[in-house]
C-alpha cells in the first residue's frame, strides 16, 4: 500500500484485520515516524495475545511530501516480513513466549472480517481502540493504491462496483490538484494522482502539451483516449448491427461502450480486445452475455469486425468469417431490447463509474481510477447501417492523433489536391474531382467526354441551378435521361422521377449494355 501522512502522531491505525479462519489479527501503524506491524494470535480461551512485533529501522521523513510504500508479508506461520520503500526486513524485534504472553481482549471482533484502512470505527466514534497498547488515532493524509494478494482494493461502495462496507469521512486526496495547475487553450485538467495531473487535448492537438497539430483523418487512440458519439443513444431496438474497421497496437484495449450504470444494472454493449482476444458483450437488462475470438488478432493490422443481433441471439465475424464454431450465444432473460440512454464511446470512457461492473474482463479493462483505453486506429464505424464520421459527428474528442498507418491519413495522400482518399480496410481508392479519373486522379477526363459520362460506386455528379433550368415557381419538374449499366451491375436498379413535391421511386429493370 501507499501513505502520505500529513503529520506524524502516535499509534497511528495504517491497516487492520481479523481473520477468523486463521485466528490470527493483522495489525500495521504509524508510531510517530516508525512503522509497526503486530501480529495477534487467538488463545484457547478466545483472547487474543502479541505474537510477533516487528518494527521497522527507516524513520518516514518530511510529512505530506511523497508517497511511501508500505508492504508486509506471512510467508509461513512463523515468517513474516516488513519493508518501506523496498527496504526489507525479516528478523523480528520481539517475540513474546506463550506462557509469558499477556491476553488482550478483542471480543467486540470475534465476527469481524473487514479490513480497515486508516482507521477504525471506535476511533471515530471518540472510544479507545479494543485492543490494549494498540491504536490512539485515525491517519491524517493520503492512501494510494492497497493490493491485497495481488488484488487492487476498490475504494467504492461493494454495493456498487467497488470493494468498500463502509467509511466514515473519506473524499478524494486528488479534489485540488487541478486548482493549481492550467492547461493551455481549450484543453482540460484532469487529475490521476494526488500529486499528478494530465492535459485532456482537443481535436487538433496532440497530448501531452496539446500543441497545435493536424485535424485526424483516420482517429487514433493513445490508451488515454477517447470520443463520443450519439450511436444508440435515446433508442431501444429488437435489432443491432455494429460494424468497424480498427487497428491495434497493443493487446488489451476498450473499443466501444454504449451503457450508464453506476451500478451493476443496466443495458450496454461494448466491444473490446483483451489479452489479443476480441470479447463483444451485451446486457439487455437481465445480465451480461459475451463471446470471445479463437485466434489472437494481429497487431498492427487492419481488421473488420461485424456485430450483428437479432433479440437474444448475437453472433460476431472478423474479416468476414465467424470468430469460433461455438453455440449460438443468447443474452441472459426473456428481454429481446437494447435500451441505451448515453452516447457512444470510441477508444475508452473517461468514468469509470459509467461502466457495469457485470462487464466480462471487468478487472482486466476497469479499476476505480481509470479505464484502460484502446490503442490503435478506428477507420470507419457504422451503427445499424448508418456510417458514422469519427471527425465529424463528435460529441467528445479527447487526446486523439492523426494515424499514419493509413495512406489516405498521411500528410500527402495518394490522390493530392485532386480528389478524396477513401480508406478501404488496408488499402484506398480516389474519389476524383469532376473532370479527373485514375487510381490518384491525375488524368484529365474532360477531354474524353463525348456524349455519355460513366459512374461508379462513389460517382455523383452536382449540376448548378440557373433560373434559365430551373425557375423558382416552376409547377413541375421533369428529367429525363438515358441510362445504361456495366456489366459489373446487376440486372435492376432505382431511378427517381416526380415533381417539385413529389418523388416516386420504382424499379428498373434493363439489358447489360457496354459503351
Amino acid at each position: 500500500m501507499q501513505i502520505k501522512p500529513y503529520i506524524f502522531r502516535p499509534h497511528t491505525l495504517i491497516f487492520f484485520h481479523n481473520s477468523s479462519t486463521r485466528k490470527q489479527a493483522f495489525y500495521l501503524e504509524l508510531n510517530n515516524q516508525l512503522i509497526q506491524l503486530r501480529v495477534y494470535n487467538k488463545s484457547k480461551a478466545g483472547h487474543f495475545y502479541l505474537s510477533r512485533l516487528l518494527q521497522h529501522s527507516l524513520k518516514l521523513q518530511n510529512a505530506n511530501a511523497d508517497f511511501f510504500d508500505i508492504a508486509f508479508r506471512l510467508i509461513t506461520p512463523d515468517q513474516f516480513r516488513l519493508s518501506v520503500n523496498q527496504h526489507e526486513v525479516h528478523s523480528h524485534i520481539e517475540d513474546i513466549p506463550p506462557e509469558s504472553k499477556t491476553d488482550h481482549s478483542m471480543g467486540s471482533f470475534s465476527n469481524e472480517h473487514e479490513i480497515y484502512i486508516g482507521g477504525h470505527l471506535t476511533l471515530t466514534l471518540g472510544n479507545p481502540f479494543p485492543i490494549v497498547s494498540a491504536a490512539e488515532n485515525s491517519l491524517i493524509g493520503c492512501v494510494g493504491d492497497v493490493n491485497i494478494n495481488g488484488h487492487l482494493c476498490d475504494p467504492r461502495q461493494s454495493s456498487f462496483v467497488g470493494d468498500a462496507t463502509g467509511g466514515f469521512g473519506v473524499v478524494d486526496c486528488a479534489r485540488n490538484v487541478c486548482t493549481q495547475h492550467a492547461c493551455e487553450g481549450s484543453s482540460f485538467c484532469k487529475p490521476v494522482s494526488s500529486t499528478e495531473y494530465a492535459c485532456q487535448c482537443p481535436i487538433g492537438t496532440r497530448p501531452p502539451w496539446c500543441k497545435q497539430d493536424r485535424i485526424p483523418v483516420i482517429p487514433e487512440f493513445l490508451g488515454n483516449s477517447y470520443l463520443s458519439v450519439r450511436g444508440f443513444r435515446a433508442t431501444s431496438w429488437t435489432e443491432t448491427l455494429l460494424e468497424m474497421t480498427f487497428l491495434p497496437k497493443k493487446t488489451t484495449g476498450l473499443i466501444i461502450y454504449s451503457g450508464f450504470s453506476f451500478d451493476k444494472r443496466g443495458d450496454f454493449i461494448c466491444v473490446a480486445l483483451v489479452n489479443g482476444k476480441i470479447i463483444v458483450s451485451l446486457d439487455l437488462g437481465h445480465g451480461p452475455s459475451f463471446k470471445k475470438s479463437a485466434q489472437n488478432l494481429t497487431l498492427n493490422s487492419w481488421h473488420t469486425l461485424r456485430v450483428k443481433r437479432r433479440g437474444r441471439s448475437f453472433d460476431i465475424y472478423l474479416s468476414g468469417q465467424h470468430t469460433s464454431s461455438g453455440p449460438e450465444i443468447f443474452t441472459q432473460g426473456s428481454f429481446v431490447q437494447l435500451t441505451i440512454m448515453d452516447e457512444l464511446y470510441v477508444g475508452g470512457i473517461p468514468n469509470p463509474d459509467r461502466i457495469s461492473a457485470y462487464l466480462p474482463e471487468y478487472q482486466e479493462l476497469v479499476s476505480y481510477k481509470s479505464v484502460r483505453g484502446f490503442s490503435g486506429c478506428v477507420q470507419s464505424l457504422i451503427i445499424n447501417g448508418l456510417r458514422v464520421d469519427l471527425v465529424e459527428d463528435f460529441i467528445e474528442f479527447v487526446n486523439i492523433v492523426n494515424c499514419e498507418m493509413h495512406e489516405c491519413a498521411k500528410r500527402f495522400p495518394p490522390c493530392g489536391f485532386n480528389g478524396k482518399c477513401i480508406a478501404l480496410s488496408h488499402t484506398w481508392k480516389c474519389i476524383c474531382k469532376a473532370g479527373l479519373g485514375g487510381p490518384k486522379c491525375e488524368k484529365n477526363l474532360l477531354r474524353a467526354f463525348n456524349s455519355r459520362i460513366a459512374f461508379d460506386a462513389y460517382s455523383f455528379l452536382a449540376l448548378e441551378q440557373p433560373k434559365s433550368i430551373l425557375p423558382k415557381l416552376t409547377p413541375t419538374l421533369k428529367i429525363s435521361a438515358n441510362i445504361s449499366k456495366s456489366k459489373h451491375m446487376g440486372s435492376s436498379d432505382w431511378v427517381a422521377t416526380g415533381s417539385a413535391n413529389r418523388l416516386v421511386l420504382r424499379k428498373l429493370s434493363v439489358e447489360f449494355l457496354k459503351y
